[in-house]
């Protein structure tokens, strides 16, 4: 085939099955002959097939994706924080969606309604004040989407943070 991405439906075609059979297969689901999930699985190998993650987030109602907004990626608490999370998610099959605020409610506003779109399964967020964004967190909690906050408690207050 050509540069174009392999689909369950090329898989399907070409075994002349179905794509749900294909699915099941490939998902490790029951309904599929052992030595029908072995060739699906072999031929979706050879052919480079895998999963598109916003198909996924389509049938799932999200991605393996955390959403985590900070106020700024310079100085050493935000970047060694990051860094522990992105280890911890990665090792879990996450991955993490950066969002840098500036301290700024109204980017963080739009950070969060993107991250809203992009069917994410969680949040992390360091926000200046929470009040600024109250009823989008809550819409986002609301949507059964985790929300947890932290910030910098010690020597590393930035100024102008505000207690929420």
């Amino acid at each position: 085939m050509s540069n174009k991405k392999i689909t369950l439906k090329d898989i399907a075609n070409s075994l002349k099955v179905s794509i749900s059979t294909v699915s099941r297969a490939l998902n490790n689901k029951p309904g599929v002959s052992k030595r029908l999930r072995e060739e699906i699985v072999r031929l979706a190998q050879e052919l480079g097939y895998t999963p598109d993650p916003l198909a996924r987030a389509l049938r799932g109602g999200q991605t393996k994706t955390i959403g985590v907004l900070v106020p700024e990626l310079k100085g050493n608490f935000f970047a060694e924080i990051l860094e522990s999370m992105e280890k911890s998610l990665y090792c879990l099959g996450y991955r993490l969606f950066l969002c840098p605020t500036e301290d700024d409610p109204e980017k963080e506003a739009e950070h969060l309604k993107i991250l809203m779109r992009h069917k994410i399964a969680g949040v992390l967020a360091a926000p200046a004040n929470v009040k600024d964004n109250y009823d989008l967190y809550n819409s986002i909690i609301a949507a059964g989407i985790p929300v947890v906050f932290f910030r910098s408690i010690s020597g590393e207050r930035r100024h102008g943070l505000r207690d929420f």
